[in-house]
């Protein structure tokens, strides 16, 4: 989210340039802003999605990191260390072809940037001698003073176009990220989370509620689970499969359980299900402990 951040950041500079500048342009030299501006909106059309194939890498690359650094104690004992080098090392070069396009779309955008300084005079006195006018040196200082009072607006203008675009793709990303479905946090001294999901057998849809109450659990009582699971289909993240079916878990107060198994076969998922990290599809979720971790 961050290199989409720094894109629309970028974006809302030049969009306040993109409204001024209309208005000088508009007043003042209009048919040259015709004339070059063609290719501006050439580039905004494919600008866009260039952007968006180069953050989507970057995110790639960067999950595929943030997955190994959480599970680097797996990857050491596996002796999977040099693969995992190997396969971040081919995402940065992926993202690096990916990111081609883009750059080269940059190049074209600052080159229509610079065009105004050198061609607005010429042209426009190419044209004006081109109609059979005669130019005299009165004529030509006060013409060549407005066109370079313009040519600044103009160019900031046509570099405007491409750089809004691009920022557009970058807000569906981040509409996207947000409209993600998000889990409990444990925060907060004392708080109580409880979370319960229910699933609709006819849609196939499921709805999360949760209920937060201030102070601490009832620990007196040894009987009543601090975390308790109850047919729970867990998966670690919306696109990945399910890890852990039918999945019931009963911790009380001061027991000592201890999770055991082959690797991969989910001990991280149900502790990250415990901390409202993962996503729970069916079944239900109680867990009320104050600041959980791991």
């Amino acid at each position: 989210m961050t290199t989409d951040i720094d894109r629309i950041i970028d974006c809302l500079i030049t969009l306040n340039e993109f409204w001024a500048r209309t208005i000088e342009m508009g007043i003042g030299i209009a048919p040259l802003a015709l004339r070059l501006g063609g290719g501006s909106i050439y580039i905004s059309k494919h600008i866009g999605g260039y952007q968006k194939i180069w953050v989507d890498a970057v995110q790639q690359r960067i999950s595929i990191t943030r997955s190994m650094l959480d599970g680097i104690q797996t990857v050491k004992a596996t002796g999977l260390g040099q693969t995992f080098i190997q396969l971040v090392q081919r995402k940065r070069v992926h993202e690096t072809n990916q990111m081609a396009k883009y750059r080269w779309s940059v190049v074209w955008k600052n080159m229509i940037h610079n065009l105004p300084w050198p061609l607005a005079p010429a042209l426009t006195f190419v044209v004006y001698a081109a109609q059979g006018n005669k130019l005299n040196a009165t004529k030509a200082f006060s013409s060549l003073s407005i066109i370079t009072l313009l040519t600044d607006p103009a160019s900031k203008l046509l570099s405007a176009i491409p750089s809004i675009a691009a920022a557009t793709r970058c807000f569906d990303r981040v509409q996207a990220f947000l409209l993600l479905a998000t889990g409990p946090q444990h925060t907060g001294e004392g708080a109580v989370r409880t979370r319960e999901t229910k699933v609709d057998a006819s849609t196939h849809t499921f709805e999360m509620q949760y209920m937060t109450s201030k102070g601490s659990p009832d620990i007196t009582n040894l009987q009543t689970p601090v975390i308790s699971m109850e047919r729970l289909n867990i998966r670690p993240s919306q696109s990945a499969k399910i890890v852990l079916r039918d999945a019931n878990l009963e911790v009380f107060p001061g027991a000592l359980v201890i999770i055991q198994g082959p690797v991969g076969s989910g001990k991280l998922t149900l502790l990250r299900a415990i901390l409202g990290q993962a996503v729970c599809e069916t079944g239900s979720a109680t867990v009320t402990i104050r600041q959980p971790a791991f």
